[in-house]
């Protein structure tokens, strides 16, 4: 990361450091990476040309399975999460990486995920988008 130090993302990986498989996401469109995870996904991004600037200062924290995901964008003395779609010129903001757990957390506490018999963690998906908007709201994201 250059150099740069950030706590609350020391943290993250000291909780968990990434999934066993593929089908564990976390929130929809989460997959956990593992720290070596991450720093190949940043180290492969910072060579694609049409890549935007905030992505690749950014970390990939969460996965969406198609290469898209969640990022902590470690540059900014005040790191925040956002999701982005390299299709999608306007990342989404979800607040501080502490913001974003307290959301990770509401949404399993309200049991929004159940497991399959495969393992796969499936949401429900209508209440989930509901809890979200309300969530986005709160910090104050369009």
């Amino acid at each position: 990361l250059e150099g740069v130090q950030v706590q609350c993302l020391e943290l993250w990986y000291q909780w968990h450091n990434g999934c066993s498989g593929h089908t564990t996401d976390i929130l929809p469109l989460g997959r956990m990476l593992s720290i070596s995870e991450a720093l190949q996904d940043r180290r492969m991004i910072q060579g694609i040309p049409l890549v935007d600037a905030k992505r690749k200062r950014a970390l990939k924290i969460l996965e969406d399975g198609a290469g898209d995901g969640f990022f902590l964008d470690v540059a900014s003395p005040t790191p925040r999460v956002f999701y982005h779609m390299l299709e999608d010129p306007f990342p989404r903001d979800y607040g501080s990486l502490q913001q974003l757990v307290t959301f990770i957390n509401d949404v399993h506490v309200a049991g929004l995920a159940s497991e399959k018999e495969s393992g796969m963690v499936v949401f429900d998906l209508a209440r989930y988008q509901e809890l979200e908007v309300n969530y986005l709201r709160k910090i104050g994201s369009p």
